[in-house]
């Protein structure tokens, strides 16, 4: 197994389909030779992953998708970026993730949009047209365990194991994107109170990003 390594899953909750807009590996190579796939239809969910490639190397990494908006939404741009390098700094992201209407600069290159001048859109969207990504669930290959608040809050946490390079950080980040404030496509059938709680959100207001 790669030292370092990052699996993303995506669920696409929506209605909608996604279309690959661009993707670009910064470090390391995909695991199998298998990368994020052209497009994500409405209720299916994709995974691809990546690992290091070399000694002493991490891997990062970042995709965009555009949401099948309606004609009469604002056009949606879906970011994904990772980085899992083989040794963490205080400015190391292991995840980030947005849904915006204008372009993203991931932190390893420019990636403009495929149109001249980069994304071609902005603005904002009325509820029935915003979609928001959120975090389901990640682990880690360690030997002391990663949690999602490890690598997505208490970043510095993992600071002790990987300073010498002695530990393989091997991530697994489920994604889920839906309509905001659907309780449909965010949470399914599932006792959102219960979810809220598990989560450590103090209301259903912030889990739901109202």
């Amino acid at each position: 197994m790669a030292r370092r390594s990052t699996q993303i899953t995506l669920q696409n909750n929506t209605d909608l389909d996604l279309t690959m807009v661009s993707w670009h590996l910064c470090h390391g190579s995909w695991t199998n030779d298998v990368s994020p796939p052209s497009t994500i239809p409405n209720q299916s969910t994709a995974s691809w992953e990546s690992e290091s490639s070399g000694i002493a190397t991490g891997t990062e990494g970042w995709v965009k998708y555009q949401i099948t908006n309606p004609t009469s939404c604002v056009p949606e741009l879906v970011y994904i970026y990772w980085d899992n390098p083989f040794v963490w700094a205080n400015d190391t992201q292991a995840v980030n993730y947005s849904v915006t209407t204008t372009d993203v600069n991931p932190p390893c290159d420019g990636g403009q949009w495929d149109t001249p001048g980069g994304f071609p859109h902005g603005g904002t969207n009325p509820p029935e047209c915003t979609h928001v990504l959120f975090g389901i669930s990640c682990s880690g290959g360690s030997p002391q365990g990663i949690t999602w608040w490890d690598v997505a809050v208490n970043w510095p946490a993992l600071l002790g194991l990987t300073v010498l390079g002695q530990a393989d950080i091997n991530l697994q980040f489920t994604i889920g994107l839906g309509l905001k404030g659907s309780v449909r496509q965010m949470f399914g059938t599932e006792d959102i109170l219960a979810i809220a709680r598990t989560k450590g959100q103090p209301s259903l207001r912030a889990l739901m990003h109202l």
